[in-house]
């Protein structure tokens, strides 16, 4: 069973704060205090907090989004407050019927969209540094941002 959440609507922080699912330090850490990554054993699961490149709108890219992660073997629990694009690609692959079908390759495939947007984010910006370099190579420097 996976229930994601957004910590900061009102009826999900209130679901967090009296859930019997979770241990106290587990509800603390859904809410949204720490966006330091970090994984940690907590009674029956495990507490797990990524971070991803922020793709939202008007968002810059270096201003991380956050998602955190109760594991068990039966139960999820992701919140996030800002939207994680990667977390659609396995909404998707649920939908589909091609998804994950148990907590640890659910863990898998997350990790998998988190590093392959980050990846394809570093690609890009490479690909600007490179194209950067040539320009200045060639004296053509370009206007403030761009």
């Amino acid at each position: 069973c996976w229930l994601h959440l957004d910590y900061a609507h009102p009826a999900s922080a209130e679901w967090l704060s009296t859930t019997p699912l979770l241990p106290d330090s587990v509800r603390e850490a859904l809410s949204g205090e720490s966006s330091r990554p970090r994984v940690s054993r907590q009674g029956e699961g495990t507490m797990i907090t990524l971070r991803s490149i922020n793709f939202n709108a008007n968002s810059r890219p270096d201003q991380l989004v956050t998602i955190r992660v109760y594991i068990t073997d039966k139960l999820i629990i992701s919140t996030r407050h800002r939207k994680v694009y990667s977390i659609d690609q396995v909404v998707n692959d649920l939908q589909s019927g091609a998804g994950p079908t148990n907590s640890g390759s659910w863990l898998v495939e997350i990790s998998d969209a988190l590093t392959d947007h980050t990846s394809e984010f570093i690609e890009d910006l490479h690909d600007k540094i490179i194209d950067l370099e040539d320009a200045l190579l060639e004296q053509q420097v370009p206007e403030r941002g761009q």
